[in-house]
């Protein structure tokens, strides 16, 4: 990886107008699948890894969003 990609991951990028419906898209469906996942699945670690892995999963679907746009 060089510097400048590096530079790039970790400076704040600011969201653009455009792309905030793509991000409460991708929390309001994440969301309903970790409410699904509780509601259905027995409480335990495996649970809560789960809901976090979705939760991660966010966090990685906003960071594409933000540094290489929106998707079309």
């Amino acid at each position: 990886m060089t510097q400048a990609e590096i530079e790039e991951l970790f400076t704040y990028h600011s969201p653009e107008p455009h792309q905030i419906p793509t991000f409460v898209k991708i929390r309001e469906e994440a969301k309903h699948f970790a409410l699904i996942v509780s509601e259905i699945t027995p409480a335990s670690a495996e649970q809560t890894l789960a809901i976090r892995a979705i939760h991660a999963a966010v966090f990685h679907a906003n960071t594409a969003v933000a540094l290489h746009g929106k998707k079309h």
